[in-house]
Order: C-alpha cells, then structure tokens, then sequence
C-alpha cells in the first residue's frame, strides 16, 4: 500500500493535501461524526498555516471520504481532527491518514504526538491505543454538545 493512494471496498483512495475547496465536505464530515464544528473562520487558518497538516482521503470519483488535521511546533505534533466518512469506515482510511500525519512530522523532526479525545468515544480510544498513544490527562468540560472531559494521549515518534 503507498502513501499517497490505497484500495479499499470504497475504492482507491489517494492521500493529497486539502484545499479550501475541500471545506464543505470536510465540516459535511465533521457534523455527521459528531466532531465540534469549526467556523470558517477557524478553518482558514489551518490553509494559511505552515505548521497545519490537513490531508484528505479522496475517492476515484473526487469525493472526500476522510481526512486528518494536525499541527506541528518545535518537536511536537497534535492531531486536532480525524474524520472518515460512516460509509467508509473499518477499512484502513483513519489507520492510513494517521501514519501519513506520524511519518510526516517525524520527518519535521517531531518526536512525539499529542491528542485529545472524548471520554465516551471507545472506538477512538482503542483505535489510538493500538496505534502506541497511552493517555497522560484529562481536560475537564473540554467538549460541549454535550459538554465532555477530554483524555490527552501522547505517543513517541521516532525518525525511521
């Protein structure tokens, strides 16, 4: 499997960076994933920012169905957003787009990864304990609608 396209029963997929054209699809996911919406606003920074690292899922037919936000600073990064699309879940989008983000701030000289992630959402948390991230906190009320504590996770990144 390459970094930049994968198959799948959704199809072939190919990994590229988001464009702000992009943007509707990608609040369209977070509303159906149940994620915190942003404003535009808020999203237009992420396309200005050198230290934003949006990359897309794509279909052959052109349609977003995923994607992943992070941010790097100094020998850090922190996964803000991760998003598949219901339809396409289960089938290596979310597991691709995270170690296409891992590798690429490793290869930035990051060498270790933040995340929060809700309380409740089991999935996720399995699905970042499988991927190394052990949790090191919490953040009270973090979320809202509904209003939720955070866990922070954390995993070490190496070079290679």
């Amino acid at each position: 499997m390459s970094a930049d396209g994968f198959s799948h029963p959704c199809g072939e997929i190919r990994l590229i960076p988001a464009e702000e054209c992009d943007l509707g699809s990608i609040r369209r996911l977070d509303r159906i994933s149940g994620l915190d919406e942003w404003s535009r606003e808020g999203w237009q920074h992420c396309f200005d920012d050198e230290s934003s690292l949006l990359i897309k899922a794509q279909s052959q037919e052109g349609l977003l169905v995923g994607y992943i936000l992070a941010r790097t600073a100094a020998k850090e990064v922190e996964i803000h957003k991760i998003a598949v699309d219901p339809e396409c879940r289960r089938q290596g989008v979310a597991q691709t787009l995270l170690d296409m983000v891992l590798k690429t701030a490793a290869g930035k000289g990051a060498n270790v990864c933040y995340l929060e992630v809700r309380e409740k959402n089991s999935q996720a948390i399995a699905f970042y304990r499988k991927n190394g991230f052990r949790r090191v906190g919490r953040r009270r009320a973090y979320y809202r609608s509904p209003v939720e504590d955070a866990l922070i996770m954390r995993r070490a990144l190496s070079a290679g």
